[in-house]
């Protein structure tokens, strides 16, 4: 089986400090992993990374045969790797559902640029879709969260 998400030699220096030193990793396809360690250690960085708010200094990252490597976070979004932040902040003047779809939009068809064809701007062929979604949109989200 392949990997889902293979990281290799990621590394990450903020000037002369070494906050990711040579990490390598690989996620198999149906599997649960965690990456733990004590504060300090990198975690979040390694995230970053990831998911493309941070530039790798050295290394790279693939999901499936998809290069993340360099990729801005709406992009990295795209082929599926999102994260969620530690402060969340809904916004105020939005119910508690309207919040939670903003978070679906990804997995959406709807909108002023639906249809578009993304041609070679599109890093993740194939994988337009949250991995784990199997096609599922927002009026099945809408209905599961009002039931």
């Amino acid at each position: 089986m392949s990997a889902l998400l293979r990281v290799h030699n990621a590394t990450k220096v903020f000037g002369g400090l070494v906050a990711v030193n040579d990490v390598s990793f690989a996620i198999e396809e149906n599997s649960i992993s965690a990456i733990i360690g004590p504060n300090g250690a990198g975690k979040t960085t390694l995230f970053n990374l990831v998911t493309g708010f941070l530039p790798l200094t050295e290394g790279s990252i693939k999901l499936g045969e998809a290069g993340l490597t360099g990729l801005t976070p709406f992009r990295v979004a795209a082929c599926g790797v999102v994260r969620t932040f530690q402060l969340v902040r809904p916004f105020p003047d939005m119910t508690a559902l309207e919040n939670v779809m903003v978070g679906t939009h990804l997995n959406t068809s709807g909108g002023i640029f639906a249809g578009r064809s993304q041609g070679a701007r599109a890093p993740c062929s194939g994988r337009s879709r949250t991995p784990g979604t199997r096609g599922r949109d927002q009026p099945d989200i809408r209905a599961a969260a009002t039931s």
